[in-house]
């Protein structure tokens, strides 16, 4: 075989390739690999030898065309708050060595959310309303030629608790009637009105004050369906009682000014006990007399000397137009006078005016609105989570219960105390709640109820709140007494101080009676106490009773006292005691203080006048009386108020120090 025309040729670089490398191969050809990222043209010199000489100086030229690099995604994972948005730069961590335009393409979207791309190409993620946990979606990006890897964004969405929902529905009290007036009390003597000439009727007392004119017959002016009634023009007409609002009774009123002889009733009043706050509707059945203007029929409704409101309707001739009103005010508490009268600014002497019936009174209380000592019924409280996935725990509270306080869904009761004045209504009837004050309490209270949801899973919570008003109104309270006994020497006397015998939780005014002792009498000290006497010589027992009034309620208590022969003196209350550091003693007339069984707890010392040998001082610690032998006090009373002058005179001690 013939040989190549290079067999035996070597080839040996003389100057290097500037942007690439050059590797032999075994056939002594050459490859040329371009530097990463070189595009142009590079060359590199060489010379042949034959193993004897070189050959000339060859040069190589290398022209090295661009080619495309695919681009790198890179993975990406963000976190946001649940019923959040985040906004994600996707391509700020991918790349292409060509440097070439990339366009993003989603290949798979979050299955728990939205994507939306905005106008710098960024994508916001919004997961779906109250979802939590892991979501994720794929894409790729393109360069124009080829396709980069498959990535991967994670999106983290913790778990945040929603406000629930909270809502109070508030229950006003159904009205209570106070009274009604309808005047069937009336007989119906004849077809024309009839005058009583008396004071009151049917609890209404009659207004005189107001007689304009004079000489006219005072009264309550009764008229009865089927009476023959005079119109404008003198004509007899045939009448009848209003058969609207339910009345079925047959009588009614005419307030009226008239003069000379002729019946006329100028206004009615009566008083009663109203509630501070509560709201009262007086309605009331009225019709102008038969074809007279309201200059005639005007008429005021006033209470307490304030009006509240009027009416001038007018009838025409031929019947009575029976019309329904009602008037509004707010009780103050106590005793109230409502009055309606005659506002007429005409006047006929024969009297015309207004016809009223069916007059009543309805006492409302205000939604939280009760009475003292009384439980008051509560608004509904609807609450609910706003998230409805599962993943939250709802609770609701009622803060701010004051100290004493009961809270009842009929089932369930919370006492407030001390340290501990909210109350975990969860799971209670919140459609039935009341609250029982505690006890006198009036005023107002200001209580929060507070739903708070709570994820089951991070514990995040929060919590919605509204606040609950209760209205609690005043109600007059009996004054507390107690029963008392007393001790005293023949012919001596002891000072009875009613202040300590009696209690008025409202803080009224009181005034005091009592019955006669039966043999001994009673004196008024310039302190207000009362000293009794004994009738002289007398020994034995008495009792008087005795009463405390506030006007409104009154309580009564008892009185005993026991006359002896001893020198003792002894003040005694035979109940609770009214004031901590009260007590009462008994001393005899040597000094020696009788032994007795028990325990005392007093602060006092004394002694004999005119000596001290002789001497009792007893600190504020419990003592037992036995181990005190014949200088003992015998036994103290918890509830007594001891008088020292009284004390000093009738036993020659001094009480040195106030018990």
């Amino acid at each position: 075989m013939p040989k190549s025309a290079n067999a035996g040729l070597s080839v040996r670089v003389v100057a290097a390739a500037a942007h690439g490398t050059l590797s032999s191969n075994t056939d002594g050809s050459l490859n040329y690999t371009p530097d990463a990222g070189f595009v142009g043209v590079d060359s590199f010199s060489y010379v042949a030898n034959d193993g004897q000489a070189d050959s000339n100086l060859a040069s190589v030229s290398v022209t090295v065309t661009a080619s495309n690099h695919p681009p790198v995604a890179v993975d990406d994972s963000a976190s946001l708050n649940e019923d959040g948005s985040i906004t994600l730069t996707l391509l700020a961590n991918d790349s292409d060595a060509d440097g070439d335009a990339l366009t993003l393409t989603l290949q798979s979207q979050p299955a728990h959310g939205t994507l939306l791309k905005n106008a710098v190409g960024q994508y916001i993620y919004t997961p779906v309303a109250n979802w939590s946990g892991e979501d994720r979606f794929t894409y790729a990006l393109f360069d124009g030629k080829a396709w980069s890897n498959l990535t991967t964004v994670r999106l983290l969405v913790s778990a945040v608790a929603d406000a629930p929902r909270l809502v109070l529905t508030d229950i006003a009290a159904s009205p209570h009637e106070l009274f009604r007036t309808g005047w069937e009390s009336v007989a119906n003597q004849n077809t024309s009105s009839s005058l009583l000439q008396q004071r009151t009727l049917e609890g209404w007392t009659l207004v005189t004050s107001l007689d304009n004119s004079a000489c006219a017959n005072n009264g309550f002016e009764i008229w009865s369906s089927g009476d023959k009634m005079a119109d404008a023009s003198n004509k007899l007409r045939t009448v009848n009682a209003a058969s609207n609002n339910g009345n079925s009774g047959n009588n009614w009123m005419e307030l009226n000014n008239a003069s000379g002889n002729m019946p006329q009733t100028l206004g009615i009043e009566r008083s009663l006990s109203t509630l501070a706050g509560a709201r009262y509707t007086l309605s009331l059945d009225a019709a102008g007399r038969m074809g007279y203007s309201a200059d005639y029929t005007r008429i005021g409704i006033y209470v307490d000397g304030q009006r509240i409101g009027g009416w001038d309707g007018t009838s025409g001739s031929a019947a009575l137009n029976w019309q329904t009103l009602s008037f509004q005010f707010v009780g103050k508490g106590g005793q109230q006078t409502i009055r309606i009268a005659t506002e007429a600014s005409k006047l006929d002497p024969n009297g015309r005016g207004m016809m009223i019936d069916n007059i009543a009174l309805n006492e409302a209380l205000g939604a939280n609105t009760g009475l003292e000592d009384q439980a008051i019924r509560l608004s509904n409280i609807s609450a609910a989570l706003s998230d409805t996935d599962g993943s939250e725990i709802l609770s609701v509270s009622l803060e701010a219960l004051p100290i004493g306080a009961t809270l009842s869904d009929g089932t369930r009761s919370f006492t407030a105390r001390s340290g501990n004045t909210t109350a975990d209504i969860s799971g209670w009837n919140m459609a039935c709640l009341s609250l029982l004050p505690p006890a006198d309490f009036n005023g107002t209270l200001n209580l929060r109820v507070v739903a708070t949801a709570s994820e089951k899973v991070g514990g995040s919570r929060s919590s919605t709140s509204a606040s609950l008003v209760v209205t609690v109104l005043a109600v007059n309270d009996a004054p507390r007494v107690l029963n008392a006994s007393y001790q005293l020497l023949k012919d001596g006397t002891v000072r009875i101080d009613f202040s300590a015998l009696i209690r008025d939780v409202d803080g009224d005014a009181l005034s005091l009676s009592f019955t006669r002792p039966a043999h001994g009498t009673l004196t008024r000290n310039s302190d207000a106490s009362y000293t009794y006497r004994p009738n002289r010589n007398y020994i034995g027992s008495d009792a008087f009773n005795y009463t405390i009034s506030d006007g409104q309620l009154a309580s009564s208590g008892a009185i005993s006292l026991s006359v002896g022969q001893a020198s003792v003196a002894i003040a005694v209350v035979g109940a609770a005691p009214l004031q901590d550091s009260c007590a009462s003693i008994v001393l005899r007339s040597n000094y020696a203080l009788a032994a007795n069984s028990g325990s005392a707890n007093a602060n006092a010392n004394a002694n004999p006048q005119g000596s001290s040998s002789q001497f009792v001082d007893w600190s504020s610690n419990a003592v037992p009386i036995s181990t005190l032998g014949n200088l003992a006090w015998v036994r103290d009373f918890l509830g007594a108020t001891q008088d020292q002058r009284s004390l000093a005179e009738r036993t020659g001690l001094s009480v040195r120090a106030s018990l």
